[in-house]
Order: structure tokens, then sequence, then C-alpha cells
């Protein structure tokens, strides 16, 4: 008893195995003495050229419009039983080609988590562009979802303004987050620090500019302290804690 299916949905396709008895069995189902049954399930999976356009029904088109470039994704996997800790395989962002704002967000090799001895675990990525630089490592327990992961980066603050311009603003400056993640991911603990250099936020009603802002946050699993903050605000000083 095994089922095979394929779904080519433009750009996207995915095909497997599956025993059947894995999810019924029913008389129907219930092999003859002698009978082969398969005792292996394997899944491939393809997205490419997967563009902006994917986040229209979330996004308003201006938003949509300031996201250009594509995305090539493939999972391969298997596994001998219906537990996560027998799965096998791994995902692969085979092409990062990203502009967000105009600024390129690409990848310096393929940005890959593979999945064996019970573990997902971050073999590659780094993300790299004038638009924001990324470095994951970690792991995940596949059996009960328990996390071991750092981010480090640099996020050029100009990306989020087609975010928020609906709201009236504009931003810029440089986002440097430093976290860990680790527990459950169903409650995780998240350690760590974010810090903004030189930036710059613009509202334009009523008209509010911030401006040289530099902010450093610590950050724990139940609090997000701002231990230094300094800049200006329509030409005034402005601090904070």
């Amino acid at each position: 008893g095994v089922q095979t299916c394929a779904l080519p949905i433009s750009d996207i396709s995915a095909s497997g195995t599956l025993p059947i008895s894995w999810i019924s069995d029913p008389p129907a189902f219930r092999p003859q003495p002698g009978a082969a049954v398969g005792s292996a399930a394997d899944f491939h999976a393809r997205a490419a050229n997967v563009t902006p356009s994917i986040l229209a029904p979330f996004l308003d088109p201006a938003t949509v419009g300031d996201l250009s470039g594509s995305i090539d994704v493939t999972l391969d996997g298997s596994s001998t039983s219906p537990s996560m800790r027998d799965v096998t395989g791994d995902l692969r962002v085979d092409r990062f080609d990203v502009r967000v704002s105009g600024l390129p967000i690409t990848q310096r090799l393929p940005t890959r988590i593979a999945a064996r001895d019970g573990y997902a675990r971050v073999e590659a990525w780094d993300w790299a562009g004038e638009g924001a630089t990324l470095g994951v490592r970690g792991q995940v327990r596949l059996n009960d979802l328990e996390s071991a992961i750092t981010a480090n980066g640099v996020v050029d603050l100009r990306v989020l303004t087609p975010f928020v311009r609906t709201a009236g603003l504009t931003t810029a400056g440089r986002l440097e987050p430093r976290i860990s993640v680790s527990g459950p991911l169903s409650d995780p603990r998240i350690d760590g620090d974010i810090s903004v250099r030189d930036g710059a936020i613009r509202m334009a009603d009523p008209r509010v500019l911030v401006s040289d802002l530099n902010v450093r946050s610590v950050i724990t699993r139940t609090t997000a302290q701002i231990t230094a903050m300094t800049g200006l605000v329509n030409g005034g000083p402005l601090t904070g804690a």
C-alpha cells in the first residue's frame, strides 16, 4: 500500500510516496499475504521563480511594488516511520535574489537546513547585501521542537519604509540584532541585544523628524530594556532609557 501524487502549480511542483498504513488501515487496504508493503515515505517539492506577487493578498499594492526579485526553494526528504525523529533530508534556498526599496539582499551560498539523527540543523545561512546581512546557526530537535539558535546581522532600516509608509513614516539607519533562541519553539526563550545606529524616522503628520538616533536594547524572555538612547527630535536633543 503506497500512494503517489504529483501537483504542478505554475512554478511549484511536489511529489511523494506514503504508506497507506500510516494514515488508515480499513479492510480494503489490508495487504494480502505475501504482498509487498511500502515501509518508508519520501517527498520532493520545488518552488521556482517565487516573486513578491505571492504577498499581494497580505500587503497593499504600493508595498508589493517596492519589492522585486525571485527565490528558488527545494525540499527533499524521507522517513522510515511517521515520527518526526526519523525524518532525513534538507530544505535548500537555491537562489535568493531580492530587492527591497531597491536595496539588494542575496546569499553568499545556498541556504540549507538539513534533518538527520533527530535534529534539523542550519548547515548554511549567510545572507548578504546592501539591504541586510544575516547569519543564522543552530538546530531544533524534531521530536519536541527544542531549539538552540543564534542570529546576528545588520539591517538597513530603509528596507522597512515600504511596510510603514501607509502610517506616514520613512526610516533609515542600521539595525544590528544579536539574538539567541532556546527552549521549545512553542514557548521560546529569547535573549540578546538589538542596536540602532545613525537612525532616522520621519513622520509626515504631525511633522516629526528623529535623526542621529542611537539606541541599545537588552532582551530577555520577559523584558526588553532600553539601556541607552540618544538623538535629535526636530533639531532638539533626545535622551532616554
